[in-house]
């Protein structure tokens, strides 16, 4: 068998066995009343973040009126604004990266899956993500980095590398994969994903100053 087509469906493997967990959790959402994006009944949209087209001219209006700065830091006290604009959002853009990432620390902010004005559950927005750009690694990332953020590092492991099977060269989830394994002090991995970051000059360099901290990086 040609190697690269080998390596092709190796790499469908493991991303069918990643996401087995998705589909799974994604049959009792929708049955549970999670809506698919193309159920939405807002009249504009839906849209795809990573499109060219909808990004440069769909992408502008929404984020004017619902996705300002202080919506996407979440520099308010009112739950119920912040939920209502980043849920239009993310009705019109399933897949809106900052929103989703704003979505998942308003909700570790109220300690609720569902905040006062989201309509729907923090799992709810990442289905619906999901099934409407099933090619967007960066939806994966963002999950882990929520997964992350409340310390379930193996759930987080799982998105990152579902996220890398699906975008092999994104610098950000590489980065971000090896953030999670030297939070769970597996350095030798932490430290193989640093050297694939900064030898194409990533900026961020969190993960380089952990790794020096455990003695796993020279300089």
């Amino acid at each position: 068998m040609h190697a690269d087509a080998f390596s092709n469906r190796s790499r469908i493997a493991v991303l069918g066995f990643l996401l087995t967990g998705l589909f799974v959790s994604g049959q009792v959402l929708a049955s549970d009343g999670c809506p698919r994006p193309q159920d939405s009944s807002q009249g504009y949209g839906p849209y795809d973040y990573t499109n060219p087209y909808h990004f440069a001219e769909r992408l502008p209006r929404v984020e004017e009126h619902h996705f300002w700065r202080a919506i996407e830091n979440l520099d308010s006290d009112n739950t119920r604004m912040l939920a209502r604009n980043l849920r239009y959002t993310l009705n019109v853009f399933p897949n809106h990266h900052r929103a989703l990432r704003s979505m998942t620390r308003l909700v570790i902010r109220t300690g609720e899956a569902q905040p006062r004005g989201l309509e729907r559950t923090i799992d709810c927005w990442f289905y619906r993500a999901h099934v409407f750009a099933p090619q967007d690694g960066v939806v994966h990332m963002i999950q882990g980095m929520y997964h992350y953020d409340l310390g379930e590092y193996d759930e987080a492991l799982a998105r990152m590398k579902a996220g890398l099977e699906l975008e092999p060269d994104n610098l950000n989830i590489i980065y971000n994969l090896g953030l999670v394994y030297a939070e769970i002090e597996d350095y030798p991995s932490a430290r193989e994903y640093a050297e694939r970051v900064y030898e194409a000059d990533f900026p961020l360099d969190g993960l380089r100053r952990k790794l020096q901290a455990a003695g796993y990086w020279d300089g």
